[in-house]
């Protein structure tokens, strides 16, 4: 290993940091307008605001930022969820409640 090299801050189905962002372990923890990223195999394929999440912490619906789709993820999937800001946002693009 080049100890002059940056390491990659990907972060692993085991949790761990994506540009410096902590992963998010429980997704039932996460707010809904929460902004996140979700990582896949050390690959980013998605972000957006999340619109809701299951009770129960297994899967949650996104508002994805590229083309304002909702999308559905289940993280057995072995996704991971990384906040890229520590608060739900206001400019949410469907209504609070």
């Amino acid at each position: 290993m080049d100890i002059d090299r940056p390491m990659s801050p990907i972060t692993t189905r085991t949790g761990g940091s994506f540009h410096g962002k902590q992963s998010v372990m429980n997704w039932g923890r996460i707010q809904r307008g929460t902004q996140i990223a979700l990582i896949q195999d050390c690959q980013r394929i998605a972000s957006g605001w999340v619109d809701d999440v299951m009770p129960d912490g297994s899967g949650l619906w996104l508002i994805q930022q590229d083309d304002g789709e909702r999308r559905f993820f289940l993280k057995v999937d072995g996704i991971s969820a990384v906040r890229l800001q520590g608060m739900p946002c206001g400019g949410l693009p469907f209504p609070k409640t």
